[in-house]
């Protein structure tokens, strides 16, 4: 008996416990819901929404960090920039660099304070920044969470995000950071804004860390540079796509809206690549078409099967039963013949 009696009293935590943890995650369809609240807008698009994060990727030196700054003084600036704009004049930001220096940082935040006509030398009541580069990955987490809780932003800049991790491969730790974005947005009902590195000629955001991001994100823009251009586009957005566009550094070293310039698109960028490769009738083992793709478009193996990949999805090449890569021939149209 006292046994039946232990067994039911266990029960009855498990179901106590069971329900502490689900009060507040039913959905109730009586209860109206509104939207997300917008904070950045880019004309009528949203780009930023409150309980939601979104990251700006790209490779290094691609200007992710003049993006950024561009991005965080148009919520700041009272007039719109770059054809983007705040939706409010409240507000704290919260801007954390994990990587840079603080010399470079101070001229970040100096960068901002000119987008939003401040005063480039004097501290603002509306935009605190922490310097984290000198600590570990584990004790730049808890300050991010430590300062999140002081400072309650409606807008979280966390440039390098990456940084948070001892490992951005291991997917325990990738899993857990991504949480984290999606818990501290909910509890404190903001919008936090990161920045990730792609891999080597590619627009894959890099490790495990990476793919969870990009997952969970509300938007995610890619910035590609292009001589004295950086290109913008909206690689993911949960809503409206953004629309694309680029800048350049001007003289006063802010970023400035120029014309976008045409590049090709990747489709015929790997039609131009196994073009060359696979000229009609050659055909490649599998291991020979890597080594042509690594050396013919300067990429490490793995970028090299990404390629491959992409070329067969996109119909550009073809595999037959004993395994060889060749181009695909397209039948002519009825129009293109001669009779």
């Amino acid at each position: 008996m006292s046994d039946f009696v232990g067994e039911l009293k266990k029960e009855v935590v498990q179901l106590e416990q069971s329900t502490d943890l689900l009060r507040g995650l039913w959905l109730d369809l009586s209860n109206e819901l509104q939207n997300p609240e917008p904070i950045i807008r880019q004309g009528e698009v949203n780009m930023c929404t409150l309980g939601n994060f979104s990251c700006v990727t790209g490779q290094a030196k691609s200007r992710k960090t003049f993006l950024i700054s561009a991005i965080t003084g148009a919520f700041l600036c009272p007039d719109e920039y770059m054809g983007m704009s705040g939706t409010t004049d409240t507000g704290i930001v919260l801007y954390i660099d994990t990587e840079q220096a603080v010399p470079h940082v101070q001229r970040t935040i100096r960068r901002i304070h000119r987008i939003a006509g401040w005063n480039e030398k004097e501290n603002h009541k509306r935009l605190r920044v922490l310097c984290l580069r000198e600590l570990d990955p584990l004790k730049r987490k808890e300050a991010v969470m430590q300062a999140m809780e002081m400072i309650k932003p409606i807008l979280c800049v966390i440039d390098g995000i990456a940084d948070l991790l001892e490992d951005t491969n291991n997917n325990t730790e990738s899993i857990s950071i991504a949480s984290l974005l999606l818990k501290l947005t909910t509890q404190y009902n903001c919008h936090i804004l990161t920045a990730l590195h792609t891999n080597p000629n590619s627009d894959r955001a890099r490790g495990h860390i990476g793919s969870e991001i990009t997952r969970k994100a509300e938007t995610v823009i890619n910035v590609s540079k292009e001589g004295g251009t950086s290109l913008v586009k909206a690689a993911y957005c949960r809503d409206i796509d953004i629309q694309d566009f680029a800048f350049i550094i001007n003289e006063r070293g802010l970023p400035e809206l120029t014309e976008r310039q045409e590049t090709k698109p990747k489709a015929s960028k790997l039609q131009e690549l196994f073009g060359n490769i696979l000229p009609p009738p050659n055909s490649l083992s599998h291991s020979g078409l890597i080594s042509k793709v690594v050396e013919r478009g300067k990429v490490k193996e793995r970028q090299a099967k990404y390629k491959i990949k992409d070329a067969l999805d996109s119909g550009i090449i073809e595999i037959d039963a004993a395994g060889y890569y060749s181009l695909k021939i397209k039948p002519p149209n009825n129009g293109d013949l001669p009779f």
